[in-house]
């Protein structure tokens, strides 16, 4: 009997000893979420994918898959542009655990191709011309950003800060954008505040929110001319945009890329007092191209799809959670003449936290 308790030990001990050898359990694969810009497109369209996890972008190291006729399709790149009208139904796993029979996958989302004329978005653009100084440009940002609130992503603000304006520390001037402006046909001074919507609609003084409005409306009515599609990521220190344009209509078009920051906290003057402690946002700090209207894509032709590449670079104080980049398409009239016509904003930090970034200056006088 005690020969076999203590072989019952032994074997016991051997147990565990081999348990205590094996190896550690893996922690499963965090969820992957996909999700698309476009769930509508017309058979000319695109629709671009993104997926998170852990709330980082991982768009760059998943596959995206959709089924036809129960088989499994794989797209080059997370970007689906049908041949015909249907509705597809996709999802997307890690591409390292392709061939693992138990790999992690996301959602699925799906995307409704339609056979119809396209039809993008229109966005209007205001580039603002505004100084810390200028307590009357204080009034055409807050008309801008109601706009902003009551019609969101539809409308995009960038301001330029003169050289004589506090937050004008390493800030992109204005001064060669509006002599482009003046090269454009549009009588402008100089003299602040001033604004103009899509590169067209050119006003001067305060305007206030009666005023812009119908600016608006007007320009939100026009064709959209172009969608666009953008990614952005940081590599090292440089940001690399990677843009899809498709022509609404056949004419000659133009591409550029703002790197744009927002949350600078500095003093602002107002009408009635000084604002020490003012959230400025939309702060323009870089262009991809010197000018204004961008880089030629030349003459697209109806349903022509280009993508273009641009890489801005970071410097060591900016704060990459309040950096976003803003992609604006032109386009040439029939007269030479050149205009925004369309415009979107990307991010290029996915989970947008807000840092601000106190400059430590009050003074709003104008040197």
């Amino acid at each position: 009997m005690k020969q076999s308790v203590k072989f019952l030990f032994i074997a016991a001990a051997m147990t565990a000893a081999l348990h205590s050898c094996e190896t550690p359990t893996q922690p499963p694969t965090a969820p992957l979420t996909l999700s698309v810009d476009n769930t509508t497109i017309p058979t000319s369209g695109e629709a671009a994918f993104i997926v998170m996890q852990n709330g980082a972008n991982v768009t760059d190291k998943i596959q995206v898959c959709t089924t036809v006729e129960g088989q499994e399709t794989t797209l080059a790149e997370p970007v689906f542009r049908p041949t015909k009208e249907g509705t597809y139904e996709f999802y997307a796993y890690l591409k390292d655990e392709a061939a693992k029979p138990d790999r992690v996958v996301s959602n699925t989302v799906q995307v409704v191709v339609e056979n119809k004329d396209m039809k993008f978005q229109k966005n209007v653009i205001f580039f603002t011309f505004t100084g810390t100084w200028c307590k009357w440009c204080y009034v055409n940002k807050g008309s801008i950003n109601q706009l902003k609130e009551n019609f969101g992503d539809k409308v995009v603000s960038m301001n330029f800060y003169d050289g004589t304006s506090n937050i004008m520390v390493k800030c992109l001037t204005f001064n060669k954008f509006a002599n482009q402006l003046i090269d454009n046909g549009h009588d402008f001074s100089g003299a602040l505040p001033a604004a103009i919507a899509d590169m067209t609609t050119f006003f001067m003084g305060a305007a206030d929110y009666d005023k812009v409005l119908p600016i608006y409306e007007a320009l939100a009515a026009e064709d959209a001319m172009t969608g666009i599609s953008v990614d952005s990521k940081i590599e090292g220190s440089k940001v690399n945009v990677s843009i899809g344009i498709v022509a609404e209509k056949s004419n000659s078009y133009g591409v550029n890329v703002f790197l744009v920051e927002d949350n600078l906290v500095c003093a602002q003057a107002t009408p009635d007092t000084t604002i020490k402690e003012y959230n400025h946002t939309d702060v323009v700090r870089k262009s991809a191209v010197e000018n204004i209207f961008g880089d030629d894509l030349g003459t697209l032709a109806e349903g022509e799809r280009v993508t273009k590449t641009f890489t801005l670079d970071l410097d060591t104080w900016h704060i990459v959670e309040n950096m976003s980049v803003v992609v604006c398409t032109s386009y040439t009239d029939a007269d030479g003449k050149e205009y925004m016509q369309n415009t979107k904003t990307g991010e290029i930090h996915r989970v947008r936290k807000a840092r601000p970034r106190y400059l430590n200056l009050v003074d709003t006088k104008r040197k």
